[in-house]
């Protein structure tokens, strides 16, 4: 699965590669690997992935696609439960990211490190909220789009949200949620419809998708970042929406660490 790549592997031995296959599928013991083929644990986490992995559950992070948590105990498939924070961050070995949520990969991987087997390349960052707000402009667009998935989905969820609960539309989130670009036509005109009847929820919908485009244009250049992020500020901070008002201080107290 995806999370080999993070890894690095000390040796090749006969006993590493078991260690290799075997973290990606832990509810197989030594017997039950050696008399089933790996076949089956491909197709099992395939079709977890392709299909569970993008219909039910719930979601930590705005991705680009439907992927889901399926559960925040990550056991049965060796952690690949938690597909949201795994597309998240494709490239982190670890996949649980909020304190609730356990994953048995990295378990695994934490005892195969303590006996050198071997070592984590790469981890998700962890963006935390400061209690000042940070006034130097190159750590504000790092911190930012170290955090862009978090500071969207921080959008979604204590601005967009709370609006959309108000109000008591009888559409479902999750269309207001996904980026324009992923709703088909007549979902993209019923939440047109929708923004028409409500000034508010028009205004921050599309301030959302703003965010979104900036975060991750790949054309805006670094130097550049911040005064078009002064200007989307700008724009938001003249609405006078209290929603909005607190998430610009948050946006501003970003820190990765």
């Amino acid at each position: 699965m995806g999370r080999r790549k993070n890894i690095h592997w000390e040796k090749q031995s006969r006993n590493t590669h078991f260690v290799h296959t075997k973290y990606n599928s832990f509810r197989y013991s030594w017997n039950y690997y050696l008399v089933y083929s790996n076949d089956v644990d491909t197709y099992i986490c395939s079709w977890w992935n392709k299909w569970a992995g993008h219909h039910w559950g719930y979601r930590n992070y705005n991705t680009n696609d439907d992927s889901t948590n399926m559960s925040p105990i990550g056991i049965i498939i060796g952690g690949e439960e938690l597909h949201n924070n795994h597309h998240a961050y494709p490239t982190a070995a670890k996949f649980s990211l909020k304190p609730w949520e356990f994953d048995i990969g990295w378990m695994y991987i934490k005892v195969f490190g303590f006996f050198g087997l071997c070592k984590v390349k790469r981890l998700a960052p962890r963006p935390i909220i400061q209690n000042k707000q940070n006034t130097d402009s190159k750590l504000i667009t790092q911190s930012i789009l170290q955090s862009k998935l978090a500071v969207i989905t921080d959008f979604t969820q204590k601005v967009l949200k709370p609006i959309y609960k108000k109000e008591k539309f009888d559409l479902s989130f999750k269309l207001l949620a996904d980026h324009p670009n992923r709703l088909s036509e007549n979902q993209e005109s019923i939440v047109k419809d929708l923004l028409a009847k409500n000034i508010k929820l028009n205004t921050v919908y599309s301030l959302k998708n703003k965010l979104h485009e900036l975060l991750h244009s790949r054309e805006i250049k670094h130097d550049n970042f911040i005064q078009i992020l002064n200007k989307w500020s700008e724009e938001a901070k003249s609405h006078g929406i209290d929603a909005l008002d607190d998430f610009l201080v948050r946006l501003r107290s970003y820190k990765v660490t």
